[in-house]
């Protein structure tokens, strides 16, 4: 894809859910963990990140998505 587009953004399942994300970090150029306040806990992002760098993957960058958002 890359010969073909500018920039490709594959949507995930949780890691806790399907390790798809891991078996394609080496192959991705940086991802972006989501977390949600009160849902999303510390140990398991930590260990998400832990794993897809384990694996060859860059963070990119984490997007927090708040309580009020949820309103």
């Amino acid at each position: 894809m890359r010969a073909r587009f500018d920039l490709v953004i594959l949507h995930m399942p949780s890691m806790g859910t399907c390790g798809d994300a891991a078996i394609l970090a080496d192959q991705m150029d940086g991802y972006i963990l989501t977390a949600r306040e009160g849902v999303s806990k510390t140990a398991a992002l930590r260990q998400t990140r832990e794993t897809l760098e384990l694996c060859g993957a860059r963070a990119a960058g984490l997007v927090w998505i708040s309580k009020k958002a949820h309103r």
